[in-house]
């Protein structure tokens, strides 16, 4: 079957890179909420091992193999590890991993599902970008055609990620590196340490500025001045926190999470009669005749609507309001990542705490539960959409890349509940060594839907209102094309006031070594970056399980 890249040996290194990447995405996505599926990095490392000789692999089986490993990467977004179970168990109300496992399994083949009557829309009437999976493609297509200079990638991916796996043991494992280098100063007679302004010692953040570019880094600086030169001092002066991260952070979180949220609803809101358009669009060009993804799509929702019962303790009626928005949100967030390469599946599962919080009033696990359904469904049909655009550029066969990304579900759901329980037994939850920005962010939505302002520490609430006004301004003047490569955003913003200072020190480092170099030198960088990703990501998940078996 190498004809369809449904090889054995194609099947297994996806499940192999797959397991790999999304326990990595575990560890990176609850300590910067940063998830990258990996397509890139799968397709260096079959060249790698599979680039030449008598063992060379198939275009086709590169894709097929992208395509399950990219899907398992991607779980660690879809089952709500790095979002709203990780809130949920801040709130008192942890889930199994085995509802995990089955609950993550039903989203992202519910996500997969639900992509396929939009296929033939987006990747050939209206012809959408998806530029990262056509690069992806692009690249099987040259390195596995012979294209000169490809190995010098390889070799430095390989090389920042031993860099990378070094420093991590070195810091986590050995003890032999601190976890940051503080700044020696006092600020408001508050010594710079206690407040976590330095730099981190982290390859991954290093990687991830050089990925993430100027205005995200910028943006993220902007957030950390604020937060931790500015309003921390002040709040520790006061009495009103004390000179840690978790306490200072309790208070920071709000207007942080109000900005990421307000903005990014704003954005739903402006973009509601696209959308709108959108949706009936595709449901007058969608496939039809389809009995069997009907029947599919319905047993995977009754399974949903039970879990959610009985896993969750959530009244079906809410995980049925959740599955209908995950629907119509699922098409917003395929649309958006063929346009923009983006995809909103966070924001989009933040508005659904929203909605269902202000209609139900139901307490903190409601919204989390059906945040995390439109969150899971969203984030795994885009990303069906981004495997079957790498495939294309091979002619790999649809229900190749199909079944790839059903596999990819089960392997990546698998390994990425297995690296959550290993990660929160060895560094914890919402600590320094694991703040999880993206989780308290989840959180801070649930407990203001629920308990409103009175959940907010003293002054928390006048700070969230004015981060939401500005998130709000920021969104409505980033709809004008002349204004919005000068403003900064405000998601990266509100990260910044959550992370801390010299987490958000270490990205913007990696930011302003790619602006520095040579354009020759930067081709390299995207290579460079998933190396230092992976390598600390895998090896702190590594050393996470060491430590969990002596303690």
């Amino acid at each position: 079957m190498t004809d369809t890249g449904l090889t054995a040996r194609a099947l297994a290194f996806g499940a192999i890179a797959g397991a790999v990447i999304a326990a990595a995405n575990v560890y990176a996505g609850l300590e910067l909420a940063f998830v990258d599926p990996g397509t890139t990095t799968i397709v260096l490392v079959a060249f790698a091992l599979f680039g030449a000789g008598r063992r060379r692999f198939a275009a086709r089986e590169v894709a097929v193999a992208a395509a399950l490993g990219s899907s398992a990467g991607a779980m660690a977004i879809t089952a709500g590890l790095v979002g709203p179970l990780p809130a949920l168990a801040l709130s008192g109300h942890p889930i199994s991993p085995v509802v995990t496992i089955v609950w993550a399994s039903c989203l992202g083949l519910l996500g997969t599902a639900l992509a396929l009557p939009f296929r033939d829309s987006f990747l050939r009437i209206r012809a959408f970008a998806f530029p990262s999976a056509r690069a992806a493609g692009e690249a099987i297509a040259s390195l596995f055609g012979g294209v000169p200079g490809a190995r010098r990638e390889v070799r430095w991916l390989a090389l920042a990620a031993a860099l990378a796996a070094g420093v991590t043991a070195a810091r986590d494992g050995l003890h032999l590196l601190p976890a940051s280098w503080a700044v020696p100063v006092a600020i408001a007679g508050v010594p710079a340490a206690a407040l976590g302004i330095g730099i981190a010692a982290s390859p991954l953040l290093v990687g991830v500025g050089m990925l993430a570019g100027a205005r995200t880094a910028t943006s993220m600086a902007i957030g950390a001045l604020v937060a931790w030169l500015v309003i921390a001092p002040r709040l520790v002066a006061s009495g009103a926190a004390a000179p840690s991260y978790p306490s200072i952070v309790s208070w920071t979180l709000w207007p942080g999470a109000a900005l990421m949220v307000a903005s990014a609803t704003t954005s739903c809101l402006l973009d509601a009669r696209a959308l709108w358009t959108a949706v009936r669009a595709e449901l007058r060009t969608g496939a039809r005749g389809r009995r069997w993804l009907v029947l599919g799509v319905a047993v995977l929702a009754a399974a949903l609507v039970a879990l959610g019962a009985l896993g969750f303790g959530v009244h079906p009626a809410i995980s049925l309001f959740a599955l209908v928005l995950a629907f119509v949100f699922a098409i917003a967030a395929m649309h958006a990542t063929g346009e923009t390469d983006n995809t909103p599946s966070g924001p989009l599962g933040g508005l659904t705490q929203i909605v269902v919080g202000a209609t139900t009033r139901s307490g903190v696990v409601a919204p989390l539960h059906a945040g995390g359904v439109v969150n899971g469904v969203a984030t795994h049909a885009a990303q069906m959409l981004n495997n079957w655009k790498t495939g294309d550029a091979v002619a790999t066969p649809v229900r190749s890349v199909l079944v790839a990304q059903g596999l990819g579900v089960i392997v990546g759901a698998v390994a990425a509940t297995i690296a959550y329980v290993v990660v929160r037994d060895a560094y914890g939850l919402g600590t320094t060594a694991m703040p999880m920005p993206g989780v308290m962010s989840w959180k801070a939505t649930a407990d203001a839907v629920a308990a409103g302002t009175g959940a907010m520490p003293a002054g928390a609430p006048v700070a969230a209102l004015a981060a939401a006004i500005t998130g709000v301004a920021l969104a409505i003047a980033a709809r004008s094309v002349r204004l919005r490569r000068y403003l900064p955003s405000p998601v990266a913003i509100g990260i910044g006031f959550i992370l801390p200072a010299s987490l958000t020190a270490a990205l913007v480092l990696g930011a302003v070594v790619v602006s520095g170099v040579r354009r020759s030198a930067a081709g390299l960088a995207p290579a460079i970056a998933s190396g230092l990703i992976v390598g600390e990501a895998f090896t702190g998940v590594v050393v996470a399980a060491i430590l969990a078996s002596r303690g």
